[in-house]
C-alpha cells in the first residue's frame, strides 16, 4: 500500500495529486496508521521534503500516522514530512514550520543505532539547512541586498529593481533542469511589463565562460549575478538548482521554489503579486 503511494506520486508537472493517491492515503490513515512500513508513504506525500503546495493535501494522514504509530523510523519520517508541509502553506504557517523543524531536531538525535538511523542522519541535516533558510531568507522576511558583478563583468545588485516584483533565479550551466526552465522563464519576462516586473539570475558556474556560451545559446535577455565571483555579496544558502525567489515590490520574500513549479504556478503567483501591488 505504501509502495503504492510512491508510485502515483505526483509528477513534476502535476498541480494536484491524483485521485487514486487520495485512496491509498485515505485506506492508509484509516487501516494501516500502526505499521512500521510506512516511511517511505511519508516520504512521498511530503515530496521528499521538498514543499510543495498539493503536499498539503495529506497533512490530515501524516498526523494521524504520528498520533498513532510507535515504530521510530516511521515516526521520524512522519515528523519531517509534516514539517515540510507545514513549509508549504505559505507566509502565515512559516513560524509553525520553523516550530516543526525545530522539534523534529530536538526529538530524532541521530544517535540511536537501528536500521533507519542513516536516514534521521540525513532528515537532520537537510532539517538544519531548511531552519538556516526559513530564519534567513524564509517567507516574510526582507530580501538581503545581494550585490556583485553580472557575467559581463558589470556591478549589479537586487536594490537596482527596487519597485518591481522580482524573480531570482538560481541556475548553473551543469544544471539541466536549470537550463529547460528558461524558455519558461523567457515567456515569463514577454508576458509581464518591464515597469512591474522582472528576473535577476544568480549563477553559480565556477567561470563566467560557460554561463556566457549559454545566455547566448538560450537568448538569456536577463541579467545573472555571478555568486562565484570574490566582489559578490552572496547572503543566500540555497539547497539545490534550479531555485526560484520571488520578492515583491518593498523587497519582501513572497514564495520560493526548488524546482520549477507545475503548470501555470509561476506565473499565476507572480500576476497575483504584480496585482496586489497594483500592476499592470
Amino acid at each position: 500500500m505504501a509502495t503504492a503511494a510512491v508510485i502515483l506520486k505526483p509528477s513534476d508537472k502535476d498541480v494536484e495529486p491524483s485521485e487514486e493517491m487520495l485512496q491509498v492515503a485515505e485506506t492508509i490513515k484509516e487501516r494501516y496508521a500502526t505499521s512500521p512500513d510506512l516511511a517511505n508513504f511519508c516520504e512521498a506525500v511530503s515530496d521528499f521534503g521538498n514543499p510543495k503546495r498539493w503536499t498539503q493535501r495529506f497533512e490530515p494522514h501524516v498526523r494521524h500516522i504520528l498520533d498513532v504509530n510507535q515504530d521510530r523510523f516511521v515516526l521520524c519520517s512522519a515528523h519531517f514530512a509534516l514539517a515540510a508541509i507545514v513549509r508549504s502553506g505559505g507566509i502565515e504557517r512559516q513560524e509553525e514550520a520553523k516550530n516543526v523543524y525545530e522539534e523534529f531536531l530536538a526529538e530524532f538525535s541521530g544517535e540511536v543505532q537501528y536500521p533507519g538511523q542513516s536516514v534521521e542522519q540525513h532528515n537532520r541535516q537537510s532539517a538544519k539547512r531548511v531552519l538556516d533558510v526559513i530564519k534567513l531568507h524564509g517567507l516574510g522576511k526582507k530580501a538581503a541586498e545581494t550585490k556583485g558583478i553580472d557575467l559581463e563583468g558589470n556591478a549589479v545588485s537586487l536594490s537596482d529593481y527596487r519597485g518591481r516584483v522580482v524573480l531570482l533565479s538560481f541556475w548553473a550551466t551543469w544544471c539541466g533542469p536549470c537550463l529547460g526552465a528558461i524558455p519558461h522563464e523567457r515567456d515569463l519576462v514577454e508576458r509581464f511589463d518591464s515597469a512591474d516586473f522582472a528576473i535577476l539570475g544568480m549563477n553559480a558556474d565556477d567561470e563566467t565562460d560557460e554561463a556566457v556560451a549559454a545566455v547566448e545559446k538560450y537568448e538569456v535577455t536577463w541579467r545573472s549575478l555571478h555568486l562565484n565571483d570574490r566582489r559578490t555579496v552572496n547572503p543566500w544558502k540555497v539547497s539545490g538548482y534550479p531555485t526560484f525567489i520571488l520578492v515583491d515590490r518593498e523587497g519582501i520574500i513572497v514564495q520560493s521554489w526548488m524546482g520549477l513549479p507545475p503548470g501555470t504556478e509561476l506565473e499565476t503567483t507572480i500576476r497575483n503579486v504584480i496585482s496586489e501591488a497594483g500592476g499592470r
